[in-house]
């Protein structure tokens, strides 16, 4: 009996560690991207910056090649950043139908795997950003990247809001002044 409950335990922590295994190397390979541009030159008496509108950036790495293209979705003003094949471009064809047709929710799903994947190969890469706005066009602004990986580790816990399918989250933050037309240090 001692045998049976040592291997049955065994057989547990192995499940256990293969999955940890999968959940750090799905972590690692697929990633959600979020951009915050902070323009100085649109600050008010009770704000200090707010976020500019139809804006689109180019984002590069230490040498100056473009990565990728990020715009603002108007009017709300959030970056998305599409995939560089039609078919896949930025999932919002696929999540709007998620909610409304059959087979939907698979589409939505299987579009943010290959956007997330590909997402994941040069988001940390990003050093710079060529800014172009109806008020000003700044060839190099420097970013600020932060990556976070702090929640591969709940991949095992069955409810809806935590754990799950784990993704590293990169955040690119620049800050420019469109006022003076100027880029200005990533804080």
């Amino acid at each position: 009996m001692k045998f049976g409950a040592r291997a049955g335990l065994a057989v547990i922590a192995s499940a256990f560690i293969a999955g940890s295994a999968w959940a750090l190397w799905h972590a690692l390979s697929h990633c959600s991207i979020w951009i915050s541009v902070h323009d100085y030159g649109l600050a008010t008496e009770t704000l200090l910056y707010a976020d500019p509108h139809d804006v689109t950036l180019e984002l590069l790495d230490g040498e100056g090649k473009v990565l990728a293209v990020a715009r603002t979705v108007e009017p709300d003003g959030y970056f998305t950043v599409p995939h560089p094949d039609p078919a896949i471009s930025d999932c919002s064809t696929n999540e709007r139908e998620a909610s409304t047709q059959s087979g939907g929710r698979e589409n939505y799903a299987q579009c943010y795997k290959q956007l997330s994947r590909w997402t994941s190969r040069w988001a940390t890469s990003v050093q710079g950003a060529r800014f172009t706005s109806p008020q000003c066009n700044l060839p190099q602004v420097p970013v600020k990247v932060t990556s976070d990986m702090s929640e591969w580790m709940l991949w095992w816990v069955p409810l809806p809001h935590v754990g799950g399918v784990p993704y590293r989250r990169v955040t690119l933050e620049l800050n420019v002044d469109t006022r003076t037309c100027r880029a200005m240090p990533a804080l």
